[in-house]
């Protein structure tokens, strides 16, 4: 590499970072999802000691990009209530200290689900301010979305009732490896996301790609092509597989962890979002 390569080659690469810098979540990001998830959390608490189910165990867990530390500046917050059900089916739930009249609705994890989120939105302006919406949305996973007025930030809240985590959040498991084992992969992955947002390609509600499935190409393409990216379901089929539960695993005790490295080809490839659409 001659001088004044490597000079345009470390450019690039600096203007790569500070792209990223200018666009990865603030600090007050990060405060906001760790102060929302417990806000959740000590509510979620308060219904089970009503419904008389304090015994059961749940999580409040990040998930989307907001696991995998794929999110932008800004960006809305995904949460999973997972509560842990390992023997039964149904579940029944008290209302005060009498029993509800045994009906299949009033036993069902959908029942669960639909009162939990229901009751999230009776308090929400209690836990998080003045809102601009404030919606139970009857998905075919429901979720309660609600957006704060302070700072636009919008939340979605799914639940899960398993013994095992939604396959969504081990999904995001596996980039949030991918990201731990390379450093250059979250960088270059919100560059591709960020680029398009701005070229309306990001935007499954009308038809287009979605965050994940863009990420997803990315990963791919410097699996197959470039080889920056170890393959991880390859070299851990027992770790990654879509049947494996991940909720003991630590993936930092068992994968090797790779410095980033910006290939010239990486940059060259990466020269036309710099220049022309940022």
């Amino acid at each position: 590499m001659s001088r004044s390569d490597h000079s345009s080659h470390q450019r690039l690469i600096t203007e790569i970072y500070k792209l990223y810098d200018n666009n990865k979540p603030s600090s007050s990001d990060v405060y906001r999802l760790h102060e929302y998830r417990r806000i959740i959390e000590n509510r979620v608490e308060l219904l089970f000691k009503k419904l008389k189910l304090k015994d059961r165990d749940f999580h409040v867990l990040p998930t989307g990009s907001s696991q995998t530390n794929l999110a932008h500046r800004g960006a809305d917050i995904d949460f999973v209530i997972w509560i842990f059900d390992k023997d039964r089916e149904e579940w029944g739930y008290r209302n005060g200290d009498r029993m509800h009249e045994r009906r299949s609705d009033d036993y069902s994890k959908e029942a669960l689900s639909a009162r939990i989120l229901n009751y999230l939105r009776e308090y929400s302006e209690e836990d998080f301010g003045t809102l601009k919406s404030n919606d139970f949305i009857p998905a075919r996973i429901p979720l309660h979305r609600l957006v704060i007025e302070e700072n636009n930030k919008q939340l979605d809240i799914s639940v899960h009732i398993s013994d095992r985590l939604p396959y969504a959040h081990s999904a995001a498991y596996f980039l949030q490896a991918c990201c731990e084992t390379n450093d250059d992969f979250a960088v270059l992955a919100l560059i591709v996301k960020k680029w398009a947002d701005g070229r309306k390609i990001k935007d499954s509600p009308n038809g287009y790609f979605n965050g994940y499935a863009l990420v997803l190409m990315l990963l791919v393409y410097l699996v197959e092509i470039e080889g920056a990216i170890p393959d991880l379901l390859r070299l851990y089929p027992d770790r990654f597989g879509p049947h494996y539960d991940i909720s003991e695993l630590n993936f930092k005790r068992i994968l090797p962890r790779r410095p980033g490295r910006i290939s010239r080809f990486i940059i060259f490839q990466f020269h036309s979002f710099l220049l022309k659409e940022f």
